[in-house]
């Protein structure tokens, strides 16, 4: 009590020696203990022994006056939410429940609030024997894990659209909690249904987290009408442009537009409309477009998870609304086995009340009743008997739900609901906006979901056999996307069809007018599928398809390509006949084979997928076209350079040449021209020979490269071997020619270079110019695996460069910026594991090298002038694996290098090397690094037991000393026995 006086009449407790987060200059934000707070934590742990008891109004109002003026310290808050988990639970106020929402808010991370909420003070009003006064606190504190905040500067997530609201809770402990360690079970049975209620609000929440917007054109001036959710008010604009001016015409606000009855939004464009005096014949189109968005939520719409697959990680990537949903599904099915009355309101409400008037809450509800049909069942009974919600069956977002309810509940459905059912199925769908390619299909899916009832067999059979479908409608919405590609026939339908019925169908093929219909981008997709399962049913009448457009063409000999690369025979020569005299039609030539459906589809997409097809049965002998087809191929690739368009500027320092090379039209014809240019070499010329280079493809490739075509450059780099084997002068001429070219078609070459091994041999001296143009330039492309960089990383430990200072590699870290010193860091730590395996002197001596280079980087972050940002030294630290034993100059380095990192990665880092290093190295070294680390709250308790004995064991009592007694005042004493033992 004395200590306790004494601390706070010293003003140790005053909220503001709580500490601010502190910059480091490493651009680090540490997060200081309060250890005033970690005392009290110490005092509560009494609490439940009878001690301290006369200190507990104290200490809670300590706590209340540190949140009334917040610091933003997490592991203030951690300490706190501690202590209330120790308080009797009479003396948690729901006043101290309510300054959660603070604690939860922070900047930097919420994890160990989270923690401490879910893993002790939640529970701690729940157990067994709590009363309806601990329930009721529960509640609040599972409002506060439930609760949405605004964010400061939304983020663009989903279709462009700001994501406007966050979970400050950590989705995956609450899962956990909740879900894995079973404590839903106890909610459901001690606290009310208002938390569920909570889930659902928030969760309608984020379904409406979307600008609306629609416009349309009248006379002169284009009119925009834009619904912006904000909470549960929508904020309403309407603008007007015109070419020369743009002007807000109205706003209006919606509060609470969540509870406004059915049908409002139709009433109220009226008026707004009528007001505005605005013509009536942009109406519909205004609202359809804006209802459709306030009535449906995207995550149904646009390729959902099935309800069921919630909890499938594959499904979602942990959003806010992929927890709450999975909570929210798996808290209903604990009230349907526990409570079925608490539960019947709430499916009411989600099947019924407008304010829950998108799909996904009709979704849930129908998997819940899939649960228990024999209590639930009338409510879904309840929504048939509504003539509109037989559109349910009709429409795409409920389907799997739907099939799933049929499926499950089938034999125990009345004869009467059978009947109602079966009625719906007969009927067909409504309107001309279901899911299916006709009336069949769709009555296929809902017969295959009753056909465990007898008087639906034989229509499923006959339809089944008829239809030949195979289609398992039970996996349908594990991952599925669908933004307008969807195609009108499955592959099996179009190997199906007759020949002349699938042409007639591609060439006549035409989009829908609704976004959610089979579009000719989807079936030609499937046609491409089908060419690369069954190639043979579409080369035997390859003639037939001359006046095909671009799209259809490019997708099967994508096909053609998959096939084969899945060992399926071609016919080869039908193939390349037909890519010739397609491509040299005057209908190709002059951009006629499109059609306003696929308007994206051009020459250079059949350009790329013939060359890449020609690529992929060229490299390889053992599977490749046959040798006397090269003439034909080659006049293939001749037939498509002429027409290829010129290079794209790049707008980037740094452009990704290789991936531009991979992508772009020129690259894959160049790629294609020099994968024959191979097979001829191998095939038709004599290994002799000075050049294996056909001379007509040489000669192309050679006016590629003076006519300034990027993509031969950056080939010629990534395949300098394989030119090499072509023609091994001509490249070392081509090298010495070119050295001082244009930057674009350097750059490009040296993107090439860097993407392959380091140059060697008798190459190693006429690229040095390129290599020093690289140096004195700062050019430095490290796109993939380091570029460059890792040519000089290897022309060092190689022994072509022997003086360190001398070294390409020493040029360009005199000069790097922090990118190029992380990359370095990168490369030098992917080398340990082949330094390992090397033979002595060897290992050593690569060892040696590892450390000159790391030494001088850390000379190069220590100047701060030209360095920084040094965020990115962290990796640095590993290095240390390489230090087998310590002496004075690896001790320097190492504490060189840990100057300023005072972090849990650190410690942990550096502990596992002090392990290694107590068995090998003097115990002084040892203990001169053991004080660098910071043992605060340190988690791993037995590995530094160890390494506190060993210094006892060893002399360095003073450092061992240190350790116990920094670990005592947090408030840590697992290391006390060790201290007695040794005094």
């Amino acid at each position: 009590m004395a200590w306790f006086n004494y601390m706070k009449e010293s003003g140790f407790f005053d909220p503001q020696n709580n500490p601010e987060p502190i910059e480091n200059g490493r651009g680090q934000t540490l997060i200081p203990d309060w250890d005033a707070a970690v005392y009290l934590e110490k005092i509560a742990d009494g609490f439940s022994k009878g001690e301290n008891l006369d200190l507990i109004p104290e200490v809670i109002e300590i706590i209340k006056r540190a949140s009334a003026y917040p610091k933003d310290n997490y592991r203030t808050w951690q300490v706190f939410i501690f202590i209330l988990a120790k308080l009797p639970n009479k003396l948690v106020t729901e006043e101290l429940l309510k300054l959660i929402p603070i604690w939860m808010n922070s900047r930097f991370d919420t994890m160990l609030q989270t923690m401490a909420i879910c893993d002790q003070l939640l529970p701690k009003f729940l157990k067994d024997g709590t009363s309806s006064e601990d329930h009721l606190k529960a509640e609040i504190i599972l409002a506060a894990l439930l609760e949405l905040k605004k964010k400061e500067n939304p983020s663009k997530e989903l279709f462009g659209q700001p994501q406007n609201y966050y979970s400050p809770v950590y989705s995956y402990q609450l899962i956990r909690t909740m879900i894995d360690l079973n404590l839903l079970n106890v909610i459901t049975e001690k606290c009310s249904v208002s938390p569920v209620y909570y889930l659902i609000d928030g969760i309608n929440i984020l379904l409406h987290d979307h600008e609306l917007a629609a416009q349309a054109d009248f006379e002169d001036s284009t009119f925009v009408f834009t619904f912006s959710p904000d909470w549960d008010t929508l904020n309403f604009t309407i603008t007007r442009k015109d070419q020369a001016s743009e002007q807000q015409i109205f706003s209006d606000q919606l509060t609470h537009y969540l509870d406004l009855k059915q049908n409002w939004l139709k009433e109220y464009l009226i008026k707004a409309f009528a007001e505005q005096k605005l013509d009536e014949s942009i109406f519909e189109g205004i609202f359809d477009t804006i209802n459709w968005g306030l009535t449906n939520d995207i995550g149904s719409a646009m390729g959902y998870s099935a309800i069921k697959n919630l909890d499938d990680p594959t499904n979602h990537d942990d959003k806010v609304t992929d927890t709450f949903s999975y909570l929210l599904r798996e808290w209903l099915v604990k009230l349907a086995d526990t409570n079925v009355e608490k539960l019947k309101p709430i499916l009411k409400d989600l099947l019924f009340a407008n304010r829950y008037n998108v799909p996904f809450f009709k979704r849930m509800a129908m998997f819940i009743v899939s649960k228990r049909w024999d209590t639930l069942g009338s409510l879904f009974m309840d929504v048939l008997a509504q003539e509109s919600e037989f559109r349910l069956f009709s429409t795409d977002s409920y389907k799997l739900e739907l099939h799933l309810l049929l499926e499950t509940v089938a034999t125990e459905l009345t004869g009467e609901q059978a009947k109602v059912i079966g009625e719906i199925i007969k009927n067909g769908p409504i309107g001309d906006r279901h899911y299916t390619a006709s009336k069949e299909h769709w009555q296929h899916r809902w017969l295959d979901a009753m056909k465990s009832r007898k008087e639906f067999q034989k229509d499923y059979q006959h339809l089944t056999e008829k239809l030949n479908v195979k289609k398992n409608y039970r996996e349908e919405g594990k991952i599925q996307v669908r933004v307008g590609h969807v195609s009108p026939y499955t592959i099996d339908e179009v190997l199906e069809m007759q020949n002349q019925e699938l042409l007639t169908q591609i060439k006549n093929y035409r989009d829908r007018d609704r976004w959610e219909d089979p579009t000719v981008e989807g079936f030609a997709d499937i046609v491409g599928k089908a060419a690369a399962q069954n190639p043979d049913k579409f080369t035997s009448v390859l003639e037939q398809f001359y006046d095909v457009t671009y799209l259809y063409i490019y997708q099967l000999l994508s096909g053609f390509n998959e096939a084969w690369k899945n060992g399926i025979a071609l016919d080869w020569e039908k193939i390349l006949v037909f890519c010739k005299n397609y491509i040299s039609s005057e209908a190709f030539k002059n951009d006629q084979l499109k059609t306003e459906d696929d308007r994206r589809a051009t020459r250079e997409w059949v350009y790329g997928n013939v060359s890449w097809l020609l690529s992929e049965g060229s490299r390889d002998d053992a599977h490749s076209f046959d040798n006397t087809l090269l003439p034909i191929a080659k006049s293939i690739i001749l037939e498509m350079i002429p027409n290829l368009p010129m290079d794209r500027q790049f707008d980037k320092d740094f452009p990704d040449y290789i991936m531009h090379s991979l992508n772009s039209t020129s690259g894959k014809v160049y790629r294609a021209l020099v994968d024959y240019s191979l097979k001829y070499a191998r095939n038709c010329t004599d290994e002799n020979d000075n050049s294996h280079w056909d001379s007509e493809a040489k000669a192309n490739y050679e006016v590629a490269m003076e006519t300034g075509m990027v993509d031969t450059f950056v080939l010629l780099g990534m395949y300098l071997s394989q030119f090499m084997y072509l023609d091994s002068e001509w490249l070392k001429a081509s090298i010495i020619k070119y050295q001082n070219v244009e930057q674009r078609l350097w750059a490009g070459f040296m993107g090439g270079i860097g993407f392959g091994k380091p140059i060697s041999g008798e190459y190693y001296p006429i690229m040095k110019p390129y290599y020093q143009r690289a140096v004195d330039t700062g050019y430095i492309d490290t796109t993939h695996q380091q570029g460059i960089l890792r040519h000089f990383l290897a022309f060092y430990f190689w022994d072509y460069e022997t003086d360190f200072k001398q070294t390409f590699l020493f040029e360009v870290l005199s000069k790097a910026e922090s990118k190029l010193l992380e990359d370095t860091i990168t490369l030098l730590l992917t080398q340990h594991k082949a330094i390992e395996q090397e033979p002595e002197p060897r290992r050593s001596s690569l060892t040696e090298k590892v450390i000159t280079t790391w030494r001088f980087i850390i000379l190069r972050f220590t100047e701060t002038d030209t360095i920084n940002d040094q965020r990115v030294a962290r990796n640095i630290i590993h290095l240390m694996d390489y230090i087998q034993v310590l002496d004075d100059d690896s001790v320097q380095l190492i504490q060189d290098t840990l100057k300023g990192f005072s972090d849990d990665i650190t410690t942990v880092s550096l502990m596992a090397d002090l392990l290694k290093w107590k068995d090998t190295s003097p115990a002084h070294h040892v203990a001169t690094l053991a004080n660098l680390i910071t043992f605060r709250n340190y988690f791993q308790h037995d590995k530094l037991t160890s390494l506190v004995e060993y210094l006892y064991q060893s002399g360095q009592k003073e450092t061992a000393d240190k350790i116990v007694n920094t670990l005592m005042v947090s408030g840590q004493e697992f290391l006390r026995p060790l201290y007695d033992k040794y005094h």
